[in-house]
């Protein structure tokens, strides 16, 4: 598979954990974190990432904070354009 960012197939699967904090405000001071443990996509040309999250870590997000919307500012969409911006802006 090629990266979305820059078109490299040098691209390494790496496991990882990853600590994930409830989001941010006064409403989830004693909400729990979730530990996710997950496979890391990293492009060795560019440094972009991916990942996906299990089901049950899915799952365990969306019981704890599935019913608050999005932050401000903040879409649900998933646009590749949108992705490539924010990375060309970081590696400049």
């Amino acid at each position: 598979m090629a990266c979305r960012i820059c078109g490299s197939t040098r691209q390494k699967e790496f496991p990882s954990e990853v600590n994930l904090h409830p989001p941010h405000g006064l409403e989830h001071l004693s909400s729990p974190c979730v530990l996710a443990f997950l496979d890391l996509f990293v492009c060795l040309d560019c440094g972009f990432t991916e990942l996906v999250l299990q089901e049950s870590d899915r799952s365990e997000l969306a019981q704890n904070y599935g019913n608050e919307t999005l932050a401000a500012g903040r879409t649900s969409d998933t646009d590749s354009a949108r992705v490539r911006r924010i990375a060309a802006s970081r590696l400049n």
